[in-house]
């Protein structure tokens, strides 16, 4: 580059902006041969210059070409565009040139495996075609990754749960009351789950059709008893479930286990009858 715009500001501009170098003066006076210049003629300085450097002074045929400004221009496209290169602006030499911050995306984010991926290599070979830096590239798979495909994958659930909803209404309880009925009993034996395990349940077995058609089995037997004056007794649900959960309850070594598990076959008695 700096040779070039060496060679223009050498150049003498001559009449209507134009010039012609030392040694193309002599091929123009007969000193060289068709042969020897192999048919070419040199271009005036101002149309050696990119048009959109061209810096003109005055108006219509008045008009001067001004070689100093129209160079000057040229070099500060040419310093903008190494300087957008040293930043990593412009597309690498090759797909494979493109470094993914994996760290920047997901803590256990695998750059090796994503790099080897088929698709992902036709993604970057399509990035690549189109001129996209690595930046750029950066950017869509951050955006992709933390923001795109979370949402997708939500959509996803939702889709899943109404097509379990579905499936169950269609085939399993096809009348409204029915199925109403056997939600609510699979809901109830859901919250009667401990935290941790309840959280678990609903990411593994949440909409599965099988398993609520169980959970309706076992949360009927579950069902909320009222007495019939209204009046919470010592034994109502929120007691029965309570107990349920207790360590009396659920380890038969406990002292107390048998106690605790009379009461609660007791009251699913109650319910039954």
């Amino acid at each position: 580059m700096k040779s070039y715009l060496l060679m223009l500001m050498n150049d003498e501009p001559g009449a209507g902006g134009g010039g012609v170098a030392e040694g193309d003066q002599g091929a123009a006076n007969g000193g060289g041969s068709a042969l020897s210049s192999g048919g070419e003629q040199q271009l005036a300085i101002h149309e050696r210059i990119p048009e959109k450097f061209r810096v003109f002074e005055g108006e219509g045929e008045a008009a001067k070409f001004n070689l100093e400004a129209s160079t000057s221009k040229l070099a500060d496209s040419y310093s903008s565009m190494e300087k957008r290169l040293g930043e990593g602006h412009t597309a690498p030499d090759s797909p494979d040139g493109y470094e993914i911050d994996g760290k920047a995306i997901a803590e256990d984010f695998d750059v090796e495996a994503f790099m080897g991926d088929e698709l992902n290599k036709s993604f970057l070979a399509k990035a690549h075609a189109h001129g996209m830096s690595n930046k750029q590239v950066q950017m869509v798979m951050e955006h992709a990754m933390k923001e795109m495909i979370p949402n997708l994958t939500a959509g996803n659930k939702e889709l899943d749960s109404e097509s379990c909803t579905k499936s169950l209404q269609s085939e399993i309880w096809k009348d409204g009351a029915e199925f109403k009925e056997n939600m609510g009993a699979a809901n109830r034996l859901f919250r009667s789950l401990p935290d941790g395990l309840r959280e678990q349940v609903d990411a593994k077995l949440g909409n599965d059709p099988l398993f609520i058609q169980v959970a309706a089995m076992f949360g009927k037997e579950m069902a909320e008893d009222t007495p019939a004056n209204g009046a919470q007794g010592g034994d109502s649900q929120a007691n029965i479930e309570e107990l349920m959960l207790s360590e009396a309850y659920k380890d038969n070594k406990h002292p107390q286990h048998e106690a605790v598990s009379k009461k609660v076959r007791a009251h699913f008695e109650r319910a039954a009858a």
